[in-house]
């Protein structure tokens, strides 16, 4: 198996580059990585490169990147917003959502999410998001890393549905629109899907998605877990949206 490691884009402006922290921690003292030995790094926005390990100290490691290759953006785009959950269901939103290739995440404070994030955890809640994409990036392969947005009230999120080609809401209660009609009947190039939390959208927070521009669509009889709503979701649009681009895709 290729051990992947992760660069941010700021640190491939020189053919050589310093890894440290958690993720040099990882590499020399579970991987056993040594001098010579190859990687693959990724920057999280579709470059990848085959690297040499040149110097091993007791805390980071110097590797030298070679060949660049960037693999080429799909022609449409995923937003995920989704009510935070309890018991920390929103850490596995963030780690499948990035395997199944999701451009963007944001976590939704809504009327009746029960989650509240003081205020001191902010960033440190943060960086643990992307710290956990970050590492389904490196055990799946993935060259692109969804943007993960800082927790957004839901009246901030209902005045940007605008912004999309389709928004798309997940509730308990119809009418429903069936998905695969939806993203056949619209140039849908920026496709927002929403998911509510334990308890759904409110009615209130319902119509004013609809008003907006959004359409209502449901995913069975029975009540799903925000978790299983979100992954569930993101999984058929994905499958309708390379169907609609034929097979090459």
């Amino acid at each position: 198996m290729k051990i992947r490691c992760y660069l941010a884009p700021q640190e491939w402006d020189l053919p050589t580059a310093r890894v440290s922290g958690p993720q040099a921690h990882h590499l020399i003292r579970v991987l056993r990585v040594k001098a010579g030995n190859r990687l693959v790094c990724f920057d999280g926005k579709g470059t990848e490169a085959q690297a040499t390990v040149q110097q091993v100290s007791q805390k980071d490691l110097l590797v030298h990147l070679g060949d660049r290759v960037s693999s080429p953006a799909r022609p449409w785009t995923i937003t995920l917003g989704v009510g935070i959950p309890k018991k920390g269901r929103f850490d596995q939103i963030v780690d499948q959502s990035t395997q199944l290739g999701v451009d963007r995440i944001i976590p939704l404070a809504t009327a009746r999410g029960v989650v509240r994030i003081p205020t001191g955890k902010v960033d440190r809640t943060h960086a643990r998001w992307v710290q956990i994409s970050i590492e389904a990036g490196k055990q799946c392969g993935v060259s692109r890393l969804p943007v993960i947005q800082p927790v957004t009230p839901w009246r901030t999120m209902r005045t940007s549905l605008h912004e999309y080609d389709l928004a798309l809401i997940g509730t308990l209660q119809g009418p429903y629109q069936g998905l695969s009609s939806l993203l056949s009947d619209r140039n849908a190039g920026k496709v927002l899907l929403l998911i509510g939390p334990e308890g759904d959208f409110t009615e209130e927070e319902i119509q004013q998605a609809l008003q907006a521009g959004a359409h209502r669509f449901g995913l069975g009889s029975t009540v799903l877990r925000s978790e299983t709503a979100a992954l569930a979701a993101v999984s058929l649009i994905s499958f309708l949206l390379r169907e609609r681009q034929g097979p090459q895709r």
